[in-house]
């Protein structure tokens, strides 16, 4: 792991790993130590997403994404295990965020407020499907000077997230004052209020999210933890009383240039 920066975590624990001297991705698992080779790829975006759809344990067309943001332009990038060179897709707007959802990928577009699915073509064309165009604004709150917007699958639903500042992060990281969660509602294409997830618990880092059962990671139900750039501290935003609890887990943490991420743990199921 020395020189290697995490790109993407999997739900089954597969990482995209990529060195940071020499611009190469490997696709990697920490607990059998199986590696996989990936094309290089020089990004020089300051945002970037990075998605794993599907993994080798699972599926041959096991495809891991890019998607490089510079200035209002969004590329997006995508190879499949065994491919030489990473292929090219320019897409029209400004791709927010996504997720990967049932082992399919969604993309949200700004400013058309779309949500699309990603589809990959047996030829590796990808085809754009808008699935819901024209989506309310999501941030309703007198006051809100700045948000930030997750997908995220969680307890078989797509929701959407949305951590709220009344300030941005960089000026007072530690001023969030709450969160929006809503369902995505296919069969009515619309939005829903989520005022519970049940026993399961969010996980939000700078720019990526994950979830898992809280019985599992022995933490707290209808809850979302996350942390903040250039904060050592550990925030649970519980969604049920709409309260904040906070700790220092780790306080030899610098706190000037930490950036600091969630790993789903891969289980292991008895006699492997």
């Amino acid at each position: 792991m020395q020189n290697k920066s995490i790109c993407a975590c999997s739900n089954d624990g597969w990482l995209v790993l990529k060195d940071s001297q020499t611009d190469d991705y490997h696709l990697y698992n920490p607990i059998s130590t199986t590696s996989f080779q990936l094309p290089s790829l020089a990004l020089e975006a300051n945002i970037m997403e990075c998605f794993l759809c599907s993994t080798p344990d699972d599926d041959s067309n096991c495809r891991v994404v890019f998607f490089e943001t510079v200035e209002d332009t969004t590329t997006m990038w995508y190879c499949r295990l065994g491919d030489e060179e990473f292929l090219r897709k320019d897409i029209v707007g400004s791709l927010c965020y996504g997720a990967v959802f049932q082992a399919k990928l969604y993309c949200f577009v700004w400013p058309e407020k779309t949500l699309a699915l990603i589809n990959f073509e047996t030829s590796n064309a990808v085809e754009f499907t808008p699935i819901m165009v024209g989506l309310p604004n999501i941030v309703l709150d007198a006051g809100i000077f700045h948000s930030v917007t997750y997908l995220i699958e969680c307890s078989g639903e797509l929701l959407l997230v949305v951590k709220m500042y009344y300030c941005f992060p960089s000026s007072c990281p530690d001023r969030v004052e709450g969160f929006r969660v809503l369902r995505f509602d296919f069969s009515k294409k619309t939005l829903v209020e989520q005022q519970d997830i049940g026993g399961w618990t969010i996980f939000l880092s700078y720019g990526r999210a994950m979830s898992c059962l809280a019985k599992e990671a022995g933490v707290k139900p209808n809850s979302i933890y996350f942390v903040e750039r250039k904060d050592r501290n550990l925030h649970a935003f519980h969604i049920e009383d709409q309260s904040f609890t906070m700790s220092l887990p780790c306080p030899t943490i610098s706190r000037s240039d930490s950036l600091l991420d969630w790993i789903m743990k891969l289980s292991v199921q008895e006699g492997n």
